[in-house]
C-alpha cells in the first residue's frame, strides 16, 4: 500500500479547516483565518507521523490534539464554552469520518483503519475532500436554516383579519422596523392572498391600476418594504384585526405586492405598536 504524503497533507489541512469551521458555527466562536490555519497545519502534522506511533500513543495524543486544535482556532472566554467547543469538535469530526466510511461502503470501496484512516490504493484522490465538502455545505445550511426558524419563530403570531363578512386566519410576522402610520395607526402589511381572500371580487388588475374599488380610507403611498424596495402600497381600513386576544376595530392595512412570505414565512407583517409594544 502507497501513502502519497502530499495527498494526506491537502486531505487533512482542508478536512481539519471544515470541522473547525463547522464547530465555529455550531458553538457561534469567534476566530481568525490565520488561527484556523496553524490549527489546522497542527492537526495535520499529527496525521503525518500518528501511523508511525504506537496504537496506545495515538489513543492517548488524539484527544490531547483536538483539545490543543479547539485551544488554537478558537477565542475561548469560560469554561462552557471551552467544554462546549470540545464536545461540538468531536461531533463534527465523527460527522465527518461517519460520512466518508458510510460512503465509501455504499460504494465498495474498503478502507483500512490503523493509526488513523489509511487509503487503499484504489480509494480515489480527492474523494474524502468531496465528501467531506458536501457534509459541510449540507451542514452549514441545515443550521442556517433552523437558526432562521428558530428567529423567525420568535416573532410569528396567530392573526385573523375581518372585512365585510369575509375573513382571514393565518401568520403574521412582527417587524421591529415597521413604523409605517396613517392618521395616527399602525399599518399592518399583508400580501395578495390575504387581499384576494377578503376581497375575492377585486381583480388584480383594478390595483395595478390604482382605481378607485370603494375600500373604506382607500390612499396609496410609496413606502420602503421589507425587501428593501421602494413601492407604493394600497391602504385602507377593515373591520378589526384580531391579535393575541387583542381587537383592534378599523384597523389600517397596506397591500404589498412584493414577495416578503420568503423571507418572513408569513403572509402579514405587523408592526410592534399594534401589540402595544
Amino acid at each position: 500500500m502507497i501513502v502519497y504524503v502530499e495527498y494526506v497533507i491537502i486531505d487533512n489541512m482542508v478536512i481539519d479547516t471544515l470541522i473547525l469551521l463547522l464547530t465555529k458555527q455550531l458553538a457561534k466562536l469567534k476566530t481568525t483565518k490565520s488561527r484556523l490555519f496553524f490549527s489546522s497545519l497542527f492537526g495535520t502534522t499529527i496525521a503525518l507521523i500518528g501511523p508511525l506511533l504506537p496504537s496506545i500513543i495515538n489513543l492517548i495524543i488524539k484527544p490531547l490534539v483536538a483539545i490543543l486544535m479547539v485551544i488554537v482556532a478558537f477565542k475561548i472566554e469560560n469554561k462552557r464554552q471551552f467544554w462546549g467547543a470540545i464536545c461540538l469538535f468531536f461531533l463534527s469530526t465523527f460527522l465527518f469520518g461517519g460520512a466518508c466510511y458510510g460512503i465509501c461502503e455504499m460504494l465498495g470501496i474498503h478502507i483500512i483503519i490503523k493509526n488513523g484512516m489509511m487509503y487503499e490504493y484504489k480509494f480515489p484522490i480527492g474523494l474524502a475532500l468531496l465528501i467531506c465538502s458536501f457534509v459541510y455545505f449540507l451542514a452549514k445550511n441545515i443550521i442556517n436554516y433552523c437558526l432562521n426558524l428558530q428567529k423567525q419563530s420568535k416573532n410569528l403570531f396567530q392573526i385573523e383579519i375581518v372585512s365585510n363578512k369575509n375573513n382571514f386566519v393565518g401568520t403574521a410576522f412582527l417587524d421591529t422596523g415597521n413604523c409605517l402610520l396613517m392618521n395616527n395607526k399602525p399599518i399592518t402589511i399583508i400580501n395578495y392572498k390575504v387581499f384576494n381572500k377578503l376581497y375575492p371580487n377585486i381583480p388584480l388588475e383594478y390595483v395595478l391600476l390604482k382605481k378607485d374599488m370603494g375600500l373604506p380610507n382607500q390612499k396609496y403611498f410609496e413606502v420602503k418594504s421589507i425587501t428593501q424596495n421602494a413601492e407604493k402600497i394600497l391602504t385602507f381600513e377593515v373591520d378589526k384585526i384580531i391579535l393575541q386576544n387583542k381587537q383592534v376595530e378599523n384597523a389600517v392595512v397596506g397591500l404589498s405586492l412584493g414577495n416578503f412570505k420568503k423571507s418572513t414565512n408569513s403572509d402579514v407583517i405587523i408592526s410592534s405598536k399594534i401589540i402595544g409594544e
